[in-house]
């Protein structure tokens, strides 16, 4: 298996190119920070120790 990038890979009419949208993943990634500071803010105001847990987790599935 050979990776290439972009510019070296040979095209012709009828080829399809894939590539990953970086506004999706931008969407995607603003998403998720934001449902885990709500997460966060809920939690601290109720004092509860689940949404501090969950938060973690996505925070965590971010990085990774």
């Amino acid at each position: 298996m050979q990776l290439l990038r972009l510019a070296d890979v040979p095209l012709a009419d009828r080829d399809r190119v894939f590539y990953y949208s970086p506004g999706r993943a931008l969407l995607v990634l603003s998403l998720l920070l934001a449902s885990a500071a709500a997460l966060i803010l809920v939690s601290w105001s109720k004092q509860n120790w689940l949404g501090y847990y969950v938060a973690g987790v996505i925070l965590l599935c971010v990085l990774i």
